[in-house]
């Protein structure tokens, strides 16, 4: 009996995976229908370095690509560039290792609540919530680094709480290199992958294995810190650090010069960088939990957001406070639920250190854990503890509201979100270098803004692989020429024109922001628009003679 229910579970997790993949594979091509700059340059970078052995920049087999000063990990990359090596220069193969890996997560989430709670029940609960939360399914679909990293992190928590039951070693160095790998995915988990572990020493009662956890907690901190002192480890958060932001700064003065020449003591008590920074650090934090930001469509980035829609369902509501119904802070049999509730006040702290695009939907991803954790414990403490006819009652309808709330998200993502700010997903520019494709050889020259990464798309969609001289591309992918067509470092090119400041010869193809003022004798006769129907690019053509 015990035998046929394994099977029985087993056979609903490999459904649940189906499910989950067939979400997140869908229309994966054209949904999300704009090509984000961050997926060209993980499709378009990791094919070169593993054709060529380096960056577009030169750099031997890095750990990082850094655009701008972001130094982002490579192991998104390595993926996506092996992906298109098979599958080609294409959308798809781009974005199909975090979808892959989105779906695949639904296997160490059912491990590791079964190794938790013991009861494969919640397990696959927890895995069915993971298959169909929004914001899973969308960052999955959009070549999200976070979600492959949140793959490997799963597996590392599952192996390390493996080792607290078997007590065998080789868990604890699974536990290890699974979270290691993390570091290679998210700039977040770097700083998270130590506190996840830090309370795991403190379940154990025995010496010898409280020491060998600590140490491995150490190891993580170890390498954080190591990180954290380094300029490809510190990069992007020296430019996003809610200290940065100069709101507050002016806030400061400001408050200041209010309180009159005479109340500088007052001053420097009420309005100090340690009490404006506090105070904004938990503002954020707080938002992170709120009803707008988990419920609403009011997180950020822009490129991932659905319109009227938000990253939970209204019906997780009711599942969520069960949890909180049936969890008995001081009993023994609970202390786990209090780590999943360590996790969920933990995991929002990185992404509440940070001031751009806040909240942001992408760094507090790993809320999706706890969370999915909390639902399965939720559910499947009502369905043993109630009236069996109650329980049906409930249960059925939320199922059937929630069903409903998931055919209204799909509407929205497959039909509306392409015409939701799509300037944030840099749509434009892939119709853009199609045209100039199509069009290239009828022109001498054509000139183009360096705005937008538009070089870089320009090689993707060319399917140009050719190893590119080292030094011919700058930081911030800055070119002066790509086969026939100038690149220009400014978005009005015709401004550039007016002003004597470059000379265009005949037969040339003029190419400029949408947003650039027309000139009496340049019109625009090619208009690429997106489809909340603002102006990408003008195109304006030079014939010859003229």
């Amino acid at each position: 009996m015990k035998l046929s229910l394994i099977k029985n579970n087993f056979l609903v997790l490999i459904l649940i995976f189906c499910f989950a993949l067939f979400l997140r594979m869908i229309s994966l091509q054209s949904l999300p229908q704009s090509f984000h700059t961050d997926e060209l340059f993980a499709g378009y970078v990791g094919k070169y370095i593993l054709i060529h052995g380096q960056d577009i920049y030169g750099n031997i087999f890095p750990l990082y690509f850094d655009k701008f000063g972001d130094f982002r990990p490579i192991g998104n990359f390595w993926l996506s560039g092996f992906s298109t090596l098979i599958l080609g220069l294409n959308e798809f193969a781009v974005r199909l290792p975090s979808a892959f890996f989105g779906a695949l997560s639904v296997f160490p989430v059912f491990l590791l609540v079964k190794e938790l709670f013991r009861k494969e029940k919640i397990a696959l609960l927890s895995s069915f919530f993971l298959a169909i939360l929004p914001w899973h399914i969308v960052l999955s679909r959009s070549t999200s680094e976070g979600v492959i990293g949140m793959f490997f992190l799963v597996f590392s928590v599952y192996f390390g709480f493996l080792y607290i039951r078997k007590r065998s070693l080789k868990f604890l160095v699974f536990s290890l290199l699974l979270g290691l790998a993390t570091y290679l995915f998210y700039h977040v988990y770097r700083l998270l992958m130590p506190f996840i572990f830090l309370p795991i020493p403190f379940l154990v009662h025995d010496t010898k294995h409280r020491i060998r956890l600590a140490f491995f907690v150490g190891i993580f901190f170890t390498v954080t810190l190591i990180l954290s002192i380094t300029n490809f480890g510190s990069g992007r958060f020296s430019q996003v650090a809610f200290y940065k932001n100069e709101t507050l700064n002016n806030a400061i003065e400001k408050f200041t010069i209010g309180e009159g020449q005479n109340n500088i003591l007052t001053a420097r008590a009420f309005h100090n960088k340690a009490v404006i920074y506090t105070r904004e650090f938990i503002r954020q934090y707080i938002t992170y939990y709120s009803v707008d930001f988990l419920f609403e469509d009011k997180g950020l980035p822009d490129r991932y957001v659905v319109p009227n829609q938000g990253l939970l369902f209204y019906g997780f509501i009711p599942i969520l406070l069960l949890f909180f119904l049936y969890f008995r802070p001081f009993s023994k049999d609970h202390k786990i639920a209090w780590y999943i509730m360590y996790l969920l006040f933990l995991m929002p702290l990185p992404a509440a250190l940070t001031n751009e695009d806040s909240p942001n939907l992408h760094r507090s991803m790993l809320m999706i854990l706890p969370f999915v954790v909390a639902m399965g414990i939720g559910i499947n403490s009502f369905w043993v503890d109630s009236n069996k006819k109650i329980r049906n009652i409930f249960v059925i309808g939320l199922a059937l509201f929630i069903t409903l709330e998931f055919i209204f998200f799909w509407h929205q993502y497959s039909i509306h979100q392409k015409s939701y700010k799509p300037v944030f997903r840099n749509q434009g520019q892939k119709e853009l270098i199609n045209y100039v494709l199509k069009n290239r050889s009828g022109y001498t020259t054509i000139y183009m803004p360096l705005e937008g990464d538009l070089p870089l798309y320009y090689l993707f969609f060319a399917q140009k692989m050719d190893k590119i001289e080292k030094g011919k591309i700058q930081k911030k992918i800055k070119v002066e020429f790509m086969d026939n067509i100038q690149f220009v470092d400014n978005s009005c090119i015709t401004d550039r024109i007016m002003q004597k400041a470059l000379t265009v010869g005949p037969n040339s193809l003029i190419i400029e922001s949408g947003d650039c003022s027309e000139k009496s004798d340049m019109h625009g006769e090619v208009i690429i628009t997106r489809s909340d129907g603002t102006k990408a690019y003008k195109v304006i053509k030079i014939d010859q003679g003229k």
